[in-house]
């Protein structure tokens, strides 16, 4: 691998040979690569060694809306320039007002969209106009000073084909679509003004993971919410997910295990927890209700989300293949190369369009 530069911070994968560690990695195709060539079984890590060192079973009495505060103002502390990466949804409302009702500055709120793109399956285009921009308007409304920045990510991403073409299989643990690895370059495209040397682009990543197995609540990460940062400069920041406050995750999980008590009959017979004969029942952290509790900023309103249907190429990167470039060609040639360099039995379902399996960490008794 060239050009790759991987903060574990964001989660580490280690191939094991019994019990001797024989490779910690933050690609999960280098992983899985190393166990298909030598043998062994793989584990993922996320901030075990800070994150362990909790009772995540000794409630957190803070408010909530508390630690979204803190959590804002310690990002504020720590960067010159704070970029809020604005989708509109439960995650990046629920961030932004952190910061707006609390009095905390932040320099720009961002949304990035394809140029190029006209298909009407391009739902980054459907959000915009069904979510994004209508919330923008009553913000600017209220916040008139707020700036908002639209970046068109067309270019940049046919660029990024040029500059980690013989890496790309090994970027974005796994997935090969090209929005998810442009991430790492969207601070090259913000306005010169907000270009720093210490500029933070603060994603919300996702909702609190819990299962429920053997009558107990347990909280686990999951590899594939991740889309780490593939070089050092990204400023890439998640506001949810973090070390740098355990105590907001902790209370996160313990909101969503109060909730499945109180609504203890769903458990079994809410449609979208899905039961997993190894893990137990898979909460859905999805439910709208359950968000609502964990994001108070995020009370009023309709927020919408949209589900991949395909893994191995997200909607939202249509617009290349279907585009009458050599990109398109190049793409083509990554996903043959993707399916025959990973044998079936690492997809879900041994589909490569439903993605990797994925991994767990952490799993903290709640």
């Amino acid at each position: 691998m060239h050009n790759i530069e991987f903060n574990l911070r964001f989660g580490e994968y280690r191939v094991w040979i019994g019990k001797t560690l024989r490779l910690r990695t933050g690609s999960k195709i280098e992983a899985i690569e190393s166990v298909q060539n030598f043998g062994g079984h793989i584990t993922w890590h996320f901030n075990d060694e800070i994150l362990s060192c909790y009772d995540w079973q000794k409630i957190v009495t803070e408010d909530i809306a508390d630690l979204y505060h803190r959590r804002a103002q310690q990002i504020r502390d720590q960067y010159n320039k704070v970029v809020i990466m604005y989708s509109g949804g439960f995650d990046s409302h629920n961030i932004l007002m952190s910061f707006l009702e609390n009095g905390i500055k932040i320099d720009a709120i961002c949304f990035f969209y394809n140029s190029l793109s006209q298909g009407p399956d391009d739902y980054i285009m459907v959000e915009w106009h069904a979510q994004t921009w209508p919330k923008l308007q009553r913000l600017q409304q209220l916040y008139p000073w707020l700036e908002v920045v639209r970046m068109d990510t067309s270019y940049s991403t046919m660029s990024l084909f040029d500059k980690h073409w013989d890496d790309w299989l090994y970027l974005g643990k796994g997935m090969i679509n090209p929005s998810t690895i442009g991430l790492s370059h969207l601070h090259t495209l913000l306005p010169s003004h907000l270009q720093s040397d210490n500029t933070c682009l603060l994603f919300g990543v996702d909702k609190p993971r819990v299962r429920f197995v053997n009558n107990e609540f347990r909280f686990f990460f999951l590899d594939t919410c991740f889309r780490p940062p593939v070089c050092p400069d990204s400023g890439i920041e998640y506001f949810y997910w973090s070390p740098n406050l355990p105590e907001l995750l902790i209370k996160q999980a313990q909101i969503t295990k109060q909730f499945w008590l109180q609504h203890s009959d769903l458990i079994a017979t809410h449609k979208k927890n899905k039961a997993n004969p190894k893990l137990g029942v898979l909460l859905d952290h999805q439910y709208d209700p359950l968000q609502r509790r964990i994001y108070p900023y995020c009370k009023d309103g309709t927020y919408l989300s949209w589900q991949p249907k395909d893994k191995l190429l997200l909607e939202r990167d249509q617009w290349l293949v279907n585009s009458n470039t050599e990109y398109a060609i190049k793409i083509q040639s990554l996903v043959d190369s993707y399916v025959s360099k990973i044998r079936p039995e690492w997809f879900n379902q041994r589909d490569p369009r439903r993605g990797l399996v994925s991994y767990l960490a952490g799993d903290y008794l709640l």
